[in-house]
């Protein structure tokens, strides 16, 4: 476990009913004798049906809410955006959870991890990794992410000493290594027998999402020409990673540098 230690751094369908009704003769009008009179049936017109969430409709319904720009500075827009009542309808049909939620928030704290993520790395150290085994890669992973990002704000501020980008590194790595060292790591490096280099192996794992889901966000960016329509595409394809996004940055133009550094890495 010590090299291990050293090694890391880094929604209801709105229902419509049809109403009919029958318009009975007021109690005042007598038919005459041996006339027959016919109820006068009124039917209305049903009320219509919602539409069902998708994320063509609902990327229509968020551009009428919240004009251009959606991203600013420090993603205030963006965060609204994510706490309307328009996007939590999508998330809820196409993103459903086990538990219920009424924020963004919220969500995230209740959403699955992508197994197609972590499975191909799990199976070559556990065999058959169990769902339990995924929520761990998952978390680790994202704690691992979030000290690799603190590192790289830290790097691109341009005004910042050289001694204090070595202190917030150093404050990184004990973080980081206080997250390895966490009872639920242990138990799950003892449980599958994993040895040190288990440690290596998951930091290269780790720059590799990064990379990949840098490339896919600049990919957005170019198909919805910018930042503004290519995050919204985001956050209904992807809204963990919208989600991280959002916890990892405070500000756009630090967010957009790592997209294009990281995505250029080999």
């Amino acid at each position: 476990m010590q090299n291990f230690l050293r090694f890391t751094t880094v929604i209801l369908f709105a229902i419509a009913f049809q109403f009919t009704g029958c318009g009975d003769a007021p109690p005042d009008i007598v038919a005459p004798k041996g006339e027959e009179t016919t109820a006068q049936v009124q039917t209305l017109a049903p009320e219509p049906i919602a539409t069902k969430p998708t994320p063509e409709n609902t990327f229509a319904r968020l551009r009428n809410l919240f004009p251009l720009p959606i991203v600013n500075a420090d993603f205030t827009t963006l965060r609204k955006v994510l706490d309307s009542d328009t996007y939590l309808d999508f998330l809820t049909q196409e993103f459903p959870t086990e538990e219920p939620f009424q924020t963004f928030e919220a969500y995230l704290e209740v959403a699955s991890p992508d197994e197609e993520r972590y499975l191909p790395f799990l199976k070559k150290w556990v065999g058959n990794p169990t769902a339990e085994d995924v929520e761990l890669i998952h978390w680790l992973t994202g704690k691992y992410r979030e000290v690799n990002l603190h590192i790289f704000r830290v790097e691109f501020q341009r005004d910042i000493r050289q001694g204090d980008i070595f202190h917030e590194a150093g404050r990184a790595f004990k973080k980081i290594a206080v997250v390895a060292a966490a009872p639920r790591v242990e138990a799950f490096m003892t449980r599958h027998a994993l040895q040190d280099d288990f440690g290596p192996a998951l930091e290269a794992f780790v720059a590799a999402t990064e990379r990949e889901d840098a490339r896919w966000l600049h990919e957005q960016f170019e198909a919805q020409n910018g930042i503004d329509e290519g995050l919204l595409w985001v956050a209904l394809r992807k809204p963990a990673l919208i989600g991280e996004i959002l916890h990892n940055f405070s500000n756009a133009d630090v967010f957009l540098k790592w997209v294009e550094v990281t995505k250029e890495q080999a």
